[in-house]
């Protein structure tokens, strides 16, 4: 059975400063058969978000340019993207996944991230 008689396919934003970071979640999630956009920062995903219109929003917090504390509260601030579902993936503290919740994330996975809870956390906040 294919890929995506199993998973519907969405559209997902990965915004992560590292190359490599980035890469392996786009090839996961392109593997499960999802059409997926990247930005190295939270300055070009909202420049990504007006032309680009994702199901998600998987976000790292920390990355220069502008973070991603500030692009959760530049995103919550325009209709038109505050409703897309975030899941934020940061190597900080959890303590702070309550302020990043409060900002409107969805989710919160702890680097190092697995592929399970990254497929998994896909398909909770983007159910179709």
């Amino acid at each position: 059975m294919p890929v995506q008689d199993r998973h519907p396919a969405r559209r997902v934003l990965v915004v992560d400063d590292s190359p490599f970071s980035s890469g392996m979640l786009a090839a996961l999630l392109r593997k499960e058969g999802h059409e997926v956009q990247v930005a190295e920062d939270g300055e070009e995903a909202l420049l990504r978000l007006r032309w680009w219109h994702p199901d998600l929003i998987l976000l790292d917090l920390t990355m220069p340019v502008m973070d991603g504390w500030e692009f959760l509260r530049l995103r919550a601030e325009d209709p038109a993207t505050a409703a897309i579902p975030v899941v934020v993936l940061s190597a900080t503290d959890e303590s702070l996944f309550k302020v990043a919740s409060g900002l409107g994330a969805g989710r919160c996975l702890k680097k190092p991230l697995r592929a399970d809870d990254v497929l998994a956390a896909v398909r909770e906040c983007c159910p179709r």
